[in-house]
């Protein structure tokens, strides 16, 4: 993708939006080949404390193979409340959500993953804070708290990666967050933001910095983002090294894309302690087996004793970096996806 073919896709017009609130929230689920966990998570959508009548559900089936679209539309039929159900050909997130945004009707929009499951208050809560904070012209952006699902067997690569996974410990409740807090996994605001930003920017191929990259241009226009720690959400879905290094993949070139966007945020920073980062890997950590996510537990095995979490996390910018130098493309990627001996499929 050319630079000037990145920049042409940053503006999407979102009028043909409803202009009468019919509902006082619209929680948009983008999806793709996630039919187990998706059940869940509308099925705890249904089990709110907030008046089904009050909010509407919208998912987005992003050109799924598996029987995602069979049961939305089982769960379509089901619901007692407005449900949406939306197909598209495979697109991507950031296309996805821009798809379910033209149908919403209610006041405020809630976006979520397929894999966050929603306690009974989650939607309540939401709606509280932003109607506590009316100040700024309402021009608040609320971010939930979300933790790993109780119901999964945590692993100690869970248990190392959290922060990385969540950035949400030592945040104090009601707390102004700067736009890097601006993810999509359990956060809402009003929806006539998307007409002053034309929505998330569609030429991010890949789950990863579309919806950081919105928070800087929410931030840019005088939007806030406050942290509700009452707002909880549960992440349900087990992550291995391998899982962790794709999306360390995604996330590095989705920087890069991100810095070609926005180059007055600047990367020099970054990109110094990457070289440097790159020359300490390189140099002592030469032998490709030092590369694969199996090399910890072979060592291990050897007697070798290493802070597993320091290992994880070296690994884990390593691709990271691979990934925000394969900036030409996203065949690159690809390529660093077939070198670990895994077919590529976006979340």
């Amino acid at each position: 993708m050319s630079e000037s073919e990145i920049m042409a896709k940053s503006n999407v017009s979102l009028e043909g939006a409803d202009s009468v609130y019919s509902v006082a929230l619209s929680v948009i689920v983008p999806t793709h080949n996630r039919q187990g966990i998706l059940a869940k998570c509308l099925e705890a959508l249904e089990r709110q404390t907030l008046p089904r009548e009050e909010f509407e559900i919208i998912v987005v089936d992003d050109g799924s193979t598996d029987s995602t679209l069979k049961i939305v539309e089982e769960h379509q039929d089901r619901s007692e409340g407005p449900f949406v159900c939306l197909n598209q050909e495979r697109g991507g997130p950031a296309i996805a959500r821009n798809r379910a945004l033209r149908h919403v009707r209610g006041e405020f929009v809630l976006i979520i993953n397929d894999d966050t499951i929603a306690t009974p208050t989650l939607l309540a809560k939401h709606l509280e804070m932003h109607r506590q904070n009316t100040g700024n012209g309402g021009r608040i952006c609320v971010l939930g708290e979300i933790q790993w699902s109780p119901e999964l067997d945590i692993t100690d690569f869970m248990k190392d990666v959290e922060d990385l996974q969540f950035a949400l410990s030592g945040l104090e409740h009601e707390e102004e967050l700067d736009y890097r807090y601006f993810v999509t996994s359990n956060i809402s605001l009003r929806r006539e933001f998307f007409n002053e930003t034309g929505g998330f920017d569609e030429s991010f191929p890949y789950p990863a910095f579309e919806d950081i990259e919105l928070g800087y241009r929410l931030q840019k226009s005088g939007w806030k983002i406050l942290y509700n720690r009452k707002a909880l959400a549960y992440h349900h879905h087990p992550l291995t090294l391998e899982d962790f290094i794709r999306r360390c993949l995604f996330a590095g070139y989705s920087k890069r894309l991100f810095s070609l966007k926005h180059p007055e945020i600047g990367d020099g920073k970054y990109w110094r302690r990457s070289r440097q980062f790159r020359y300490w890997f390189k140099t002592y950590c030469q032998l490709p087996l030092l590369k694969r996510p199996q090399t910890l537990h072979v060592l291990e095995k050897m007697g070798i004793r290493i802070d597993r979490k320091k290992w994880h996390q070296t690994v884990l910018k390593y691709y990271f970096e691979k990934g925000y130098r394969s900036h030409l493309g996203p065949e690159r990627i690809r390529l660093q996806m077939a070198k670990l001996g895994r077919r590529v499929q976006g979340d």
